[in-house]
């Protein structure tokens, strides 16, 4: 029987390109210098493809190149917490979407706590044990950095967790990693503070304070009426103009809200929900309050002139660009120390509404419309010790009104 030949199996061809290795099998290993790393050690991204001509195997490695050095490219089996963040999560469409006020308070709390102590552990090495040891970390005493003793509150802890669960879910939802480590970690107890606000009588002896005040700080005398009589949120008062104010008919309606960022300075956003726009039905007082200080800003509009920027938003600088949101913060504190008022933030005033909405019986609905929370739920929730108070008063006037009239009917029946 004659022996089948084979036939002698054709070599590979191998393609000679810059910067790839050749592995056997029409295979190569490409590697592109993407600088250095924290030692000091060159950097290198390394990527195994199949290429069965050399202008393939040259595209293929021009495009390898561009996507490292541009950061497009990562390795994930060697990819870091901070190259994730700062490559992938923070410069995503979604993360880049967010209200700016949010991005920003993401940004500090990562380059200020998270990336100092995880940044440098590959993001798949990444452990229930190193997000702990940074939860510890951030407890002890002396971690603030306003130089006050202790750590910090478990409420800011627990937004550091909040923050790592979405982006380590991201990791996940992207294919960086198999699972999430914040799976296993319960998130922190966050201790419920009861935000101080005034009674009566400090409501009183504040507006005597403010009657005080001469025409140079009449803006901070109508912000902080505002905020009493209606219970708006800070960037709400400021992103307040003229065509939002209806005399005749007693209302102020809110259709945006003034913040500032250091990077961004002033500027405008549409309110925190859509139920936040609203329109709020002001008293008679604060009417003619508004009157008059509109008739103050035309008259310094018209002192300054050419110098005078257009805007008709009610609280500006002293040329006419918009106010600084923490311009109201920074004075409201300083005002209530210079006259010796219990300590609230000007945010207090906006509690403070709220708590004699309360004790005068008003609806918890009616209420929730008023300050812009999307659900009475949230007022409930948030109000739930003060509501108690006005629970007490309930059950005594239940009391007066049935034991009174019990004992008014055995009176009569005795004559």
């Amino acid at each position: 029987m004659m022996k089948q030949r084979i036939p002698p199996s054709k070599p590979e061809r191998v393609f000679n390109v810059e910067g790839c290795e050749y592995k056997g099998n029409n295979k190569y290993k490409m590697v592109v210098s993407s600088g250095f790393n924290a030692q000091g050690k060159r950097d290198r991204r390394s990527q195994t493809v199949t290429a069965t001509s050399k202008r393939e195997l040259e595209d293929m490695y021009a495009k390898f190149k561009t996507e490292v050095r541009t950061g497009l490219f990562l390795n994930n089996i060697n990819l870091t917490f901070r190259q994730f963040i700062e490559t992938q999560w923070l410069v995503d469409t979604e993360t880049k979407s967010l209200a700016p006020k949010t991005l920003s308070r993401y940004e500090i709390m990562l380059y200020q706590r998270i990336l100092p102590h995880i940044g440098h552990i590959k993001i798949s090495d990444i452990n229930r044990n190193h997000i702990i040891k940074l939860y510890d970390s951030m407890l002890q005493d002396g971690a603030r950095f306003d130089g006050k003793s202790g750590g910090l509150s478990g409420k800011t802890v627990l937004h550091h967790h909040r923050l790592l669960s979405k982006i380590f879910n991201t990791a996940v939802l992207w294919e960086i990693i198999a699972a999430s480590p914040m799976k296993m970690i319960k998130p922190p107890k966050a201790e419920r503070k009861i935000a101080a606000f005034y009674d009566d009588e400090q409501v009183i002896a504040l507006l005597d304070s403010l009657n005080g005040l001469d025409e140079s700080q009449f803006k901070y005398k109508v912000l902080v009426m505002l905020a009493i009589f209606m219970g708006a949120r800070r960037g709400e008062l400021m992103g307040l103009e003229w065509q939002d104010i209806d005399y005749e008919k007693r209302t102020i309606s809110i259709s945006r809200t003034s913040q500032y960022l250091p990077k961004k300075g002033v500027f405008t956003k549409t309110p925190k929900t859509e139920l936040s726009n609203r329109t709020i039905t002001i008293p008679d007082s604060i009417v003619a309050l508004l009157k008059d200080y509109e008739q103050h800003q035309i008259y310094e509009r018209e002192r300054l002139a050419n110098l005078w920027n257009p805007s008709d938003r009610l609280f500006t600088t002293w040329e006419g660009k918009p106010m600084n949101p923490d311009t109201i913060t920074d004075w409201f504190g300083k005002f209530i120390k210079r006259h010796n008022l219990p300590p609230v933030t000007f945010h207090g005033l906006r509690h403070t509404n709220v708590s004699l909405l309360i004790a005068d019986g008003i609806d918890v609905r009616t209420i929730a419309t008023r300050v812009g929370h999307a659900n009475p739920t949230t007022t409930l929730n948030l109000y739930s010790h003060m509501l108690r108070k006005s629970d007490q008063i309930a059950a005594d006037s239940i009391e007066k009104r049935i034991m009174g009239g019990k004992n008014e009917r055995r009176q009569n029946s005795d004559l």
